[in-house]
């Protein structure tokens, strides 16, 4: 009984050690979402397989702007594609690419799941990770309860 016990102890104490150094967040990039209820922010964040932040999409509720902000990318203006709906918007200051919008922008109509989502400014242009439709819907629902 007592070898088993002791293998069993092994067992979880490899575990544990195993789960206390696996890193915090998806090794490959990709999207996560938050909501700070402290802060009232409702924030979705891209992040690069070498953990750099690129994009984030952020509202403050219930009545905030929706914010899009692409440390990408630079300039006074940008289009916003999602699948087939495009829409242009000024930029608040130069870099990071700044993109404010009021409650229940046209550009929310587009954004129901698996659409593709880029940013175009400066002269460049930032094809998102899959899901970023999807993450500002989840960011405007979070920001805007009655709907959106």
């Amino acid at each position: 009984m007592r070898p088993m016990l002791a293998a069993a102890a092994l067992g979880a104490l490899t575990l544990l050690t195993a789960c206390a150094t696996a890193p915090s967040g998806p090794a490959t990039g990709g999207w996560s979402y938050g909501y700070d209820a402290s802060a009232g922010l409702a924030t979705a964040t891209l992040r690069e397989p070498s953990g750099q932040v690129t994009t984030t999409f952020t509202c403050r509720p219930p009545s905030g702007d929706l914010v899009i902000t692409d440390r990408t990318l630079r300039g006074g203006s940008a289009t916003i594609q999602i699948g087939a709906f495009s829409t242009r918007a000024d930029a608040r200051g130069g870099s990071p690419l700044t993109l404010a919008f009021p409650q229940s922008p046209p550009l929310l109509a587009a954004a129901r799941g698996g659409e593709e989502m880029s940013i175009t400014a400066g002269g460049g242009t930032h094809r998102l990770a899959p899901g970023a439709a999807q993450k500002l819907r989840e960011v405007a629902d979070a920001c805007w309860p009655q709907g959106s």
